[in-house]
């Protein structure tokens, strides 16, 4: 097969190529080194795998979200990766950060579909349910059922996921309930954390619901919200 595919000039994967070594030596008896070739190959796609996360993390953290991107779909779209819900958040989570909402909540959305017990899909498509500029992207009802569902997987102990709950309390028009659950979420919070969302209380507090805000440019892990 690989004889027909360069002959016609089709790629020939090398990683392909050096298992099919282990299993030719396996075949012909060369037990011994059938197995240690066929480990090392193995170790090598799964370091190259991990250099590409390496990178992407990289690129993220200096905030070259085309780069990023290209490191985790070039993970992604690798075969042997199989689906990895937790490459799709991080897809996600750049393309939020280039304005690309619909975009950005399919990711989230497939990344829920492969794990649906992660509390972290379910916020941040809660996120982007009761956040998204756009209106057309907004569903405050799903939003809260899944930002309350994160809350009691974390035990009503993450701050982030009840910040979650009360933005898409306020989408569904229920500030009273939205200033409750944000001031929770508040006396959970570090102190630094806090005193950076008193502007959000105080958009609650006057009947403002919350906006994911375009110049927001803090970093944040897959699991915050604003």
């Amino acid at each position: 097969w690989m004889g027909y595919r360069w002959a016609t000039g089709g790629k020939v994967d090398p990683f392909d190529f050096c298992v099919l070594v282990g299993f030719v030596t396996l075949a012909l008896g060369v037990f011994g080194f059938s197995r240690l070739w066929i480990y090392l190959v193995q170790g090598r796609h799964v370091r190259r795998q991990q250099r590409l996360i390496d990178r992407g993390m990289a690129a993220y953290e200096s905030e070259d979200y085309d780069a990023a991107l290209r490191f985790f779909r070039e993970y992604q779209d690798d075969p042997k990766s199989g689906e990895d819900w937790r490459i799709q958040l991080w897809i996600g989570v750049c393309l939020e950060y280039q304005g690309k909402y619909r975009e950005a909540l399919d990711a989230f959305e497939r990344a829920l579909a492969i794990n649906p017990n992660s509390s972290d899909a379910m916020q941040l498509v809660a996120y982007l349910l009761a956040c998204a500029p756009q209106e057309e992207l907004r569903n405050g009802e799903r939003a809260l059922a899944l930002a309350q569902e994160a809350c009691q997987m974390e035990n009503d102990a993450d701050w982030r996921a009840f910040t979650i709950v009360a933005a898409a309390q306020a989408e569904l028009g229920q500030f009273d309930d939205a200033v409750a659950t944000y001031r929770k979420a508040m006396s959970l919070m570090p102190e630094d954390e806090r005193e950076k969302r008193v502007e959000s209380l105080q958009k609650l507090q006057a009947g403002q619901p919350l906006r994911f805000p375009e110049e927001d440019r803090r970093k944040r892990d897959t699991g915050s919200a604003t």
